[in-house]
């Protein structure tokens, strides 16, 4: 977590020439930063999404963008889209000609593959018998159960009632529209993800949320204890930064220890906001 943090640093604030760290794993392959809001994707939805004004448009954005994950994707459906000017012909006309020459969905997590709209085309079931025959024709009731819930879990659990999104998706959403239209803190709530179960084995030899809270407790002096000193950007860390740097943990293990094949990392050319512009 330190190292992945101080490459952030040194290639974002300290505008250093790379390589950005003596770890072979973390030179060659791609790895999340510890702050979630720090990733690409995450940046995109927060400049192009999350900061509109109308609530029940940014709810039914952050959904669609979600499912694909890719900025590129969402762009070429014509970016944010009001959700009384949703067009699933269009989306999915536009998803096809796009499909041609690019991937569609992030490499990050893997969404539902059901026939939902009976197509042989994920997309197509996404937009139509997701987007378009739960969440549009139930939108006032997910929509205002979501931004009206009383804590993180009762939002969270709503997302599970979509077609197609599981505690994973679901997780993400939440944390997604958490960063400007809930209320709660990242400690109120943890789901913990297969990557981060995965973490918590290699560890403890168990998965227990109990774990996630004593991280969060005992963290400077976890830090401490290992001579390390993190480059906090935010107060602490959260039960959301844990679980998601635990993914990542047992990713670097896996190719470290066993040799896995992984995403290897190719820089960005795109311009990255810095931490300045979230502090």
């Amino acid at each position: 977590m330190c190292e992945r943090q101080r490459i952030y640093e040194r290639r974002f604030i300290d505008d250093q020439d790379p390589p950005w760290t003596d770890s072979d794993v973390l030179q060659e392959y791609h790895f999340c930063n510890v702050y979630r809001r720090l990733d690409y994707t995450t940046q995109h939805l927060l400049d192009e999404v999350l900061t509109r004004e109308n609530d029940r448009d940014v709810f039914f954005n952050t959904v669609i963008y979600r499912f694909f994950n890719r900025p590129k994707t969402f762009q070429s459906i014509g970016g944010f889209t009001p959700v009384d000017r949703f067009d699933p012909d269009g989306m999915c006309h536009a998803l096809r000609l796009y499909e041609e020459d690019h991937p569609l969905f992030s490499s990050a997590y893997r969404v539902t593959t059901h026939s939902w709209a009976d197509s042989d085309s994920k997309a197509v079931n996404i937009v139509k018998g997701i987007i378009r025959d739960d969440l549009l024709a139930n939108f006032d009731y997910y929509c205002e159960s979501v931004l009206e819930a009383e804590s993180m879990e009762d939002a969270f659990e709503v997302l599970c009632e979509l077609n197609g999104v599981g505690e994973f998706l679901a997780y993400e959403m939440v944390i997604d529209l958490n960063y400007e239209l809930l209320p709660f803190s990242e400690n109120d709530f943890v789901n913990i993800g297969p990557g981060s179960s995965s973490g918590l084995m290699i560890i403890f030899n168990e998965v227990h949320e109990d774990w996630l809270h004593w991280m969060v407790d005992r963290q400077e002096d976890l830090f401490a204890e290992f001579d390390l000193t993190f480059p906090y950007w935010e107060k602490r860390l959260t039960l959301r930064s844990f679980e998601h740097a635990l993914c990542e943990y047992q990713k670097f293990v896996g190719i470290k220890e066993q040799d896995e094949v992984r995403r290897k990392f190719s820089p960005r050319d795109h311009a990255q906001d810095t931490l300045e512009d979230f502090a």
